[in-house]
């Protein structure tokens, strides 16, 4: 019985090694812009903790602003500016408003323009 659990998880390990080999060509060149993103972070994260064990940078946060990241972009689209609750459709009550308009005319005419 022990043979035939191994025997198992051998089969296993070769069909999922078989199957992750056979990549199409769109999955290798992303798998390949993935690492290259990986290692560009690594290499960027790298670069900022040197900031901060020099002293250069007195924090984290520091880091981030003496080296950024170019590749991050502002979209205007998803910024929180303010106060981000959003506005509801139902209608809202108020108590009356009264006001008088005590000076409605209907015709406008001046001694010099009619």
């Amino acid at each position: 019985m022990q043979w035939h659990r191994s025997f198992v998880r051998f089969l296993a390990f070769v069909i999922v090694c078989l199957l992750s080999g056979c990549a199409t060509p769109e999955d290798q060149a992303r798998r390949s812009e993935e690492e290259q993103e990986a290692k560009r972070l690594k290499a960027l994260e790298t670069r900022r903790r040197s900031k901060v064990s020099t002293g250069e940078a007195g924090s984290a946060r520091g880091a981030e602003v003496m080296v950024p990241d170019e590749s991050r972009v502002f979209n205007p689209a998803t910024a929180r500016f303010g106060n981000t609750s959003s506005l509801s459709n139902k209608s809202a009550y108020t108590s009356e408003f009264r006001f008088v308009d005590g000076v409605r005319t209907k015709e406008f005419s001046s001694g010099e323009y009619r």
